[in-house]
């Protein structure tokens, strides 16, 4: 069975609005005009009217859409700032930087923390203001460029121009096993935040199909599972963070398998920015890179309400 050109069509101006929207608006937050609260609610409102609610990546792992268009905004806008902090240095004649430190930090990141690195490919020994004598390397030899490594998706860590004899390393080293402790601990409590947010997520989605009962017990879900995130995280000493719990409300139409009455999830994009994955009213649409093969499966039939 195969799709007409309109389901296709369909499909690429999905594609080309949430684009377009993250585009926009990530401008706009690294312009400074407007603040990240704000940049993704302007973003997933608009992706919503296109009919996107999720996302799939290259290695297959689905996004909820207001996870994934948090990563991205946060990336891409690390990343301006990053290539700045590279430029200027550059234009200061200074081929070095010093990288930052914080406890929990994630594996691909963890050994390269809180260190001094070459942006020209050089390595060698330099010493701060105090005389102190530190090794440095070219940052390529590090996990830079990797997605979960050095600068790379999600990560928060960021360079500092480093001059030798004028410049101090004010990063600290933190102990390898309370750092892969402390990161153990941050991916249970994403887990958890997931969990919520899905079920959240669910439950609008039954309310919008008009099983209040149904959306009534997925809400009282949520509701035992947030109160065991926060008791979670008081006997861990963690923060909880409420925003990472609420999910967001389709603003149109929400579509449903009638088999399952579960939500027929729209995905859409990789991290490289070409489709790999896409449902779309009740279409499975497997992209082989720059969609030059579609083929098209039948899904579970679908029925469509508009959200009030």
């Amino acid at each position: 069975m195969f799709g007409s050109v309109n389901d296709v069509a369909k499909v690429m101006r999905q594609l080309q609005t949430a684009q377009e929207a993250l585009n926009t608006d990530t401008g706009r937050l690294i312009q400074g005009e407007t603040t990240l609260r704000q940049a993704i609610a302007s973003t997933l409102g608009r992706i919503a009217e296109g009919g996107l609610t999720g996302f799939v990546d290259r290695a297959g792992r689905k996004w909820e859409a207001e996870a994934y268009v948090r990563m991205d905004m946060k990336t891409t806008t690390a990343n301006t700032a990053r290539e700045a902090v590279f430029e200027r240095n550059s234009d200061y004649g200074n081929n070095l930087i010093m990288v930052s430190s914080h406890p929990g930090a994630r594996p691909g990141c963890e050994p390269w923390q809180g260190r001094i690195y070459s942006t020209d490919g050089s390595s060698g020994t330099v010493e701060d203001l105090h005389g102190k004598t530190y090794e440095y390397i070219p940052l390529g030899d590090t996990s830079y460029g990797e997605p979960a490594g050095l600068f790379g998706i999600n990560c928060g860590h960021f360079p500092s121009p480093f001059f030798a004899g004028r410049s101090v390393m004010r990063w600290p080293e933190y102990d390898h096993e309370e750092t892969a402790r402390l990161y153990k601990e941050s991916q249970e409590q994403r887990y958890m935040e997931r969990k919520i947010r899905k079920e959240k997520t669910k439950a609008d989605a039954l309310e919008a199909a008009g099983d209040a009962q149904g959306a009534k017990a997925a809400r009282k879900r949520a509701r035992e599972m947030n109160a065991e995130l926060k008791a979670w995280c008081a006997e861990k000493g963690r923060v909880y963070f409420p925003e990472r719990t609420r999910a967001v409300k389709p603003a149109t139409e929400v579509g449903f398998a009638s088999t399952t009455n579960e939500p027929a999830i729209i995905h859409y994009s990789s991290i490289a920015r070409d489709a790999s994955e896409v449902f779309v009213t009740g279409l499975s649409i497997s992209d082989v890179h720059e969609l030059r093969a579609i083929a098209y499966e039948p899904r579970a039939k679908l029925r469509t309400t508009e959200r009030a």
